[in-house]
């Protein structure tokens, strides 16, 4: 990446805003150590994150505001997390129900092809970020703290379901930045290629913790810095 572009802006979910799990308090907090957070320092250039927890796509779309954009820069779109997300609590008192989740395959291709088409117009590069995988078998612990496991279960069949169906986001986040002839930051593999990764999330098993979003944005760094 060169490094005299004017700036990068992220536009992204809870992983691009630097969210991680407490199990100490029970809640979501800020991560001192995250990527974005860090990248700064790393750049040599300003980097503004739009990151917000729980945001979609297309909820992206529907607020996006171009005030942000700055001309010449990079644009990271970070999304699929929370777009693949399925309503639990009516699954698990319903496991026979049929559902959709957030944002559906076809829709979320077509909402990250205008984002990147959004940025270009504003005179921006874009970079796509895959979503980060999934570690299932602890998200359906977690979720089963919640909801009725017997009954999420049934509907999944195993807890692994949770992985391989986050996936097809990933896929559809690739082949969306491939159709635009946009770079793609393959975050996923790269947490993938970590024979330990399960070390670098929460207790969550959907957010990275502080040692996860370091290991971002060491990987980040050697890549594009």
């Amino acid at each position: 990446m060169k490094q005299d572009i004017p700036g990068i802006v992220v536009w992204g979910d809870s992983i691009g805003k630097g969210i991680v799990w407490s199990e100490e308090h029970g809640r979501y907090r800020l991560s001192a150590r995250g990527c974005v957070r860090m990248l700064a320092s790393r750049a040599l250039c300003p980097v503004r994150n739009l990151s917000v927890m729980g945001q979609t796509a297309e909820g992206c779309l529907e607020s996006f505001d171009p005030s942000g954009l700055v001309p010449g820069g990079v644009g990271v779109i970070e999304f699929g997390g929370n777009d693949c997300n399925m309503p639990w609590e009516a699954i698990s008192r319903d496991p026979e129900g049929e559902y959709l989740p957030s944002v559906p395959l076809d829709r979320f291709k077509t909402a990250m092809r205008r984002l990147i088409r959004l940025l270009r117009t504003g005179g921006m590069e874009p970079l796509v970020a895959t979503p980060v995988p999934v570690v299932g078998y602890r998200y359906f612990s977690f979720l089963s703290r919640r909801y009725d496991g017997k009954g999420l279960l049934k509907y999944l069949g195993d807890p692994e379901q949770i992985s391989r169906w986050q996936e097809r986001w990933a896929t559809a986040a690739r082949t969306a930045a491939l159709s635009e002839n946009a770079d793609i930051v393959d975050l996923r593999d790269a947490l993938l290629s970590n024979r330990r990764f399960e070390e670098l999330y929460c207790a969550d098993g959907i957010h990275l913790n502080d040692l996860g979003q370091q290991y971002l944005l060491d990987y980040v760094t050697e890549k594009f810095f």
